[in-house]
């Protein structure tokens, strides 16, 4: 009791005679400031600090000093408040719809992915290829093993650029979406860096005679390539390119609209 009146010593009446499931609620909830920090972040970590320091006393004996665990409440508050932030009034969520749309007359779209069973695993990425028509030109699925997702992305983006050009496509939109890849790209890098082989290969294919737009996509908007991606864990081969759509994809092909908007928050 002599703990919480330290912290505050305006405590209201009730706050040692509610039940306990009311009074968490009714202090977890309570964001008036206290010295300039919300009570439920000082009222949480005091909690568990409370909870620590009895589980010492019954199990090893140790007595942390009334001031030493007065200060460490503080301290945890303070500190996990600078990481968080403090808390600003309740955001106001828009919902946007985004989906694949074709390039414009003439040109051709290239959709990259990865796909990975972990942080760092067996990674498989992919590429298709569509006209303005929405029609499917070519697609590849590639294994390339134990590696990163930046790398596989930047693997896929090459591969990518190489096939697109090598058919005699002079007009290309490559969508991605994995930022990071594109800043790698599209930014100074050092030649120390893992990737600079890779990324440099990237930057030679962009500036090729041919025209190519570089540009970010939502996942939710890239769903053919991340479904074939996923299937290309399933596959025996290290690289196999597809002329025609796999019925996983026929889903998604609905004309010009090849699918379905998606709302996003």
């Amino acid at each position: 009791m002599e703990i919480w009146f330290s912290l505050d010593p305006h405590l209201p009446p009730t706050f040692f005679s509610q039940p306990l499931m009311s009074w968490l609620k009714t202090n977890l909830l309570d964001r008036r400031p206290l010295n300039a920090i919300p009570w439920n972040i000082i009222f949480s970590h005091t909690c568990w600090l409370l909870w620590l320091n009895h589980n010492k006393l019954v199990f090893t004996k140790q007595h942390i000093p009334h001031a030493t665990l007065l200060n460490n409440c503080l301290c945890c508050a303070v500190e996990f408040l600078a990481i968080i932030g403090f808390p600003s009034t309740k955001r106001k969520d828009t919902v946007f719809y985004v989906s694949w749309s074709p390039p414009p007359l003439f040109w051709h779209k290239l959709n990259n992915d990865r796909s990975s069973l972990a942080t760092l695993s067996l990674l498989v990425q992919e590429g298709l290829s569509w006209d303005h028509l929405s029609h499917w030109i070519v697609s590849f699925i590639r294994n390339i093993g134990l590696s990163t997702s930046v790398a596989a992305e930047l693997w896929a983006l090459r591969n990518g650029l190489l096939l697109a050009h090598n058919r005699g496509i002079n007009k290309l939109q490559v969508e991605v979406d994995a930022q990071d890849v594109i800043s790698l790209i599209t930014s100074q890098y050092n030649d120390l860096h893992p990737y600079s082989a890779i990324i440099h290969d990237c930057r030679l294919l962009l500036r090729m005679d041919w025209k190519v737009t570089l540009t970010h996509t939502y996942q939710e908007a890239n769903q053919c390539a991340d479904k074939m991606a996923k299937k290309g864990h399933l596959m025996v081969a290290p690289l196999l390119f597809l002329i025609f759509p796999p019925l996983i994809i026929t889903f998604f092909q609905m004309g010009p609209t090849v699918m379905d908007h998606t709302p996003l928050i």
